[in-house]
């Protein structure tokens, strides 16, 4: 069976007249002595009639002894046109949820006095009088009310995060029928109220929920707008949130609902965008740059790789990933060098079968003295290591080598690389700074980590963000979402 979850509001009951309202508010006073006298204000509804408000509970003290003798004088706007829409639909309710409020421990008599306190908007006053009016509209509908209560040491009915958690338990205990609509009209009540309604009514029933709405400007104007609309918006904002932080897994499995009903070039964009950033996260640099529709030339160079590595750095160390940003840095300084010397000597050192330089002797070798002399007998070739790359690129370029950008590589970034990898060490922020040699910020560190680049690669790149793919790419996502 379908369900009707609904909200109520401070003007939801009205009155046609206030005629009546200082004969029965005597008797009212004498069982409430605490009910404060209203004037009552005037209301001009959509189609031009005139009726009247006045706070919600004191209306339910005054009106609910005998809601049938007073049928004739209350009014209902909002609940009509919203009833008069779900008699028209195939699907009508079987089960009506309402969701009052009662905030009585959290003001006591001072508090009371005063017309504008929170105390009088409360509902949970009207419900003898909604029971009358929706067992005639909706007469072959059960009906269940749920009072919302903050305690005496909560925050009220306007605080977002408690009135969440006061939602949460309350509709936690509502059981709706499997694949029956549940209609949802969560508009009236405080903002914190209505929000928290819709949140836990779309993580708790998903695609079966359709917001029953109406406007106030308009008479009998309602309409059921479908969960999709507003999950869509939700679950973008939860993807842009992971998207933040650079979690392109999670902006996938965000998405994946939703992706296919959009229009089929959009989709293939973002799922081409979301694979190939997968692939950068994992740091499988060759397959990232294959799945990219249009690899740029760049991708050819023997250097670039290592700028994409120094980037997945910057987005470690911005995801507090200390010891992985220090890793990847030091692993795009390194890395180049290894790409340098199989560029650099082409026939005379070769990659293994994981892509490590293994150098070769040969009767023209091109390879500096040293090197030859250490190759003699080694038949199977000399890996080249970390100490072996620094050695090899202080010989071929000297002046490069000196860097104070490029030396700290060997001075310390390498210890400190050691020492993490060999040994369980925390590691802060400051530490991957100290360990390249550089100021204690992160601005200088990156500079530093760019500067040793452009000058091992010879290129001139004014940032990283500038010289790595996924940084375009990044900024795609970020465009579309």
């Amino acid at each position: 069976m379908a369900t009707w979850i609904l909200t109520l509001g401070d003007s939801d009951v009205l009155l046609s007249t206030k005629a009546q309202w200082s004969s029965l508010e005597g008797p009212a006073k004498a069982q409430y002595p605490d009910l404060l006298h209203f004037n009552g204000t005037e209301v001009i509804t959509a189609d031009s009639k005139r009726l009247y408000s006045f706070p919600a509970r004191a209306l339910g003290l005054v009106y609910s002894p005998q809601p049938e003798q007073h049928s004739a004088t209350l009014r209902f706007p909002r609940l009509e046109a919203l009833v008069q829409h779900l008699a028209q639909i195939s699907t009508p309710p079987h089960h009506i949820v309402v969701l009052l409020t009662d905030q009585s421990l959290l003001f006591g008599p001072s508090d009371r006095r005063l017309p504008r306190c929170p105390y009088w908007r409360d509902t949970c006053t009207l419900e003898p009088l909604l029971r009358h009016f929706l067992s005639h509209a909706l007469p072959r509908a059960t009906q269940s009310y749920c009072t919302i209560a903050p305690l005496s040491d909560q925050p009220g009915l306007d605080h977002w995060d408690s009135t969440l958690s006061l939602i949460q338990a309350s509709l936690g205990q509502v059981d709706c029928t499997p694949g029956k609509p549940v209609f949802v009209s969560h508009q009236a009540g405080t903002p914190a109220l209505s929000s928290a309604v819709q949140f836990v009514t779309l993580t708790r029933f998903g695609s079966q929920v359709q917001f029953l709405v109406s406007s106030e400007f308009q008479a009998n104007a309602s309409e059921l707008i479908p969960s999709s609309t507003y999950l869509l918006g939700i679950r973008l904002q939860e993807a842009r949130r992971l998207l933040h932080r650079y979690d392109y897994a999670g902006v996938q499995d965000v998405l994946k609902q939703d992706l296919p009903a959009l229009e089929p070039a959009v989709r293939q964009r973002i799922e081409g965008l979301l694979n190939s950033a997968i692939l950068w996260n994992q740091a499988k640099f060759a397959e990232f740059a294959a799945s990219l529709q249009e690899a740029p030339d760049r991708t050819k160079e023997w250097w670039w790789a290592a700028y994409e590595s120094a980037f997945l750095a910057l987005v470690r160390l911005e995801q507090g990933n200390t010891v992985e940003a220090l890793f990847h840095s030091f692993r795009a300084a390194e890395g180049m060098l290894s790409d340098w010397a199989k560029w650099r000597y082409p026939e005379d050192i070769k990659a293994n079968k994981k892509g490590a330089p293994v150098a070769f002797l040969r009767e023209d070798s091109g390879l500096p003295a040293y090197l030859k002399e250490k190759l003699v007998g080694e038949i199977d070739g000399l890996m080249l290591y970390s100490g072996g790359l620094f050695e090899l690129f202080r010989s071929a370029c000297p002046a490069v080598s000196d860097n104070e950008d490029v030396n700290v590589i060997w001075k310390g970034a390498s210890s400190t690389r050691n020492q993490q990898f060999h040994r369980l060490l925390g590691l802060s922020e400051k530490e991957v700074f100290r360990s390249w040699a550089t100021k204690e910020n992160k601005d200088a560190w990156q500079q530093r980590l760019l500067n040793c680049l452009n000058s091992i690669a010879n290129q001139n790149f004014e940032s990283i963000q500038a010289a790595s793919l996924m940084a375009n790419i990044h900024q795609d996502l970020k465009t579309i979402l």
